[in-house]
């Protein structure tokens, strides 16, 4: 079974660093950028998917059998200040709706650091371990803007052409 927690953060993860940058890039060519809209119809980000690539784990997480890792690289600008880059707010959803969280270990560097201010641009990849066999891939990244404990109306859903 497929875990659908938040993704753990371990020390030997972080002491590895960049262990885990070996990645096989499609062939594919991306999809168009997509955006979020606030409820003032004002866009607090706007999303491209890069690339798509099979990402080789790191020693200390290795994929079972049934298992494989992608890792989705993504440029993110920011239209207005405090929009956080972070893999944290992502998920993939695949064709039988099944939700996965990001995984820590994977293709690198990750999206991840301090919010952008506006105009600012951040490029990095989230990474997920998925069944083999998960098909009608989608990728969804919603953060929180502003003070509050959800998203709103920032969820950008990209097809992943997998």
């Amino acid at each position: 079974m497929f875990h659908r927690s938040l993704p753990r953060l371990c020390l030997a993860a972080l002491l590895a660093g960049a262990a885990a940058s070996g990645c096989q890039e499609r062939t594919e060519a991306p999809k168009p950028s997509s955006s979020a809209l606030t409820d003032d119809n004002t866009r607090p980000f706007e999303l491209d998917v890069v690339a798509v690539r099979d990402c080789e784990p790191g020693p200390y997480a290795p994929l079972a059998t049934d298992e494989m890792l992608i890792g989705v690289k993504v440029k993110l600008r920011a239209l207005r200040d405090q929009t956080p880059q972070n893999y944290f707010y992502a998920s993939i959803v695949d064709s039988d709706e099944q939700r996965y969280s990001p995984s820590f270990t994977g293709c690198s560097p990750r999206l991840v650091g301090d919010p952008l201010a506006a105009g600012a641009t951040a490029t990095g990849f989230v990474n997920f371990r998925l069944p083999r066999e998960a098909r009608g891939l989608g990728f969804e990244y919603a953060p929180r803007i502003g003070n509050t404990n959800k998203a709103r109306d920032t969820l950008v859903a990209r097809d992943l052409g997998r």
